[in-house]
């Protein structure tokens, strides 16, 4: 029997603060594939945070994340997610899986616009972090 997604969050919730944290993160990833399946990215990209938040390493949650990310043009924050599942299938040995995210990176990569100019004030100065480490400025 379906039920509202305000009644799945809630009850996701309930399971976290009981313990039982691998329903609860099912029920997460559940609601927000709804929400994604009905192209609600920005409730799905909310509910996909949640899932991090009780399992930092979700593969799933943290692809969906790169995905929204990109569809909404963020891609230094779809980077980021697919960084840290390159990493997590690096170390399970997942081949296919990292050649997947190397594809969807260089995709994201080639949509992102152009900047061969850096932004006023983006310069890096690593002068100060030089002098922390003991170097010369």
């Amino acid at each position: 029997m379906p039920t509202d997604p305000d009644t799945d969050l809630r009850n996701a919730h309930s399971l976290l603060q009981q313990g039982q944290l691998d329903e609860a993160v099912r029920t997460f990833v559940q609601l927000a594939d709804d929400y994604w399946l009905e192209e609600k990215y920005s409730e799905a990209n909310a509910v996909y945070k949640k899932v991090l938040e009780a399992d930092r390493n979700h593969d799933h949650a943290l692809w969906q994340l790169s995905d929204i990310a990109a569809r909404q043009g963020r891609g230094a924050e779809a980077r980021q997610y697919l960084m840290h599942l390159i990493d997590l299938r690096t170390l399970r040995g997942d081949d296919e899986g990292l050649a997947d995210c190397r594809k969807r990176l260089q995709a994201i990569e080639a949509s992102a616009p152009s900047t061969h100019a850096a932004a006023p004030g983006s310069e890096i100065d690593l002068s100060d972090a030089l002098a922390d480490m003991g170097g010369d400025t």
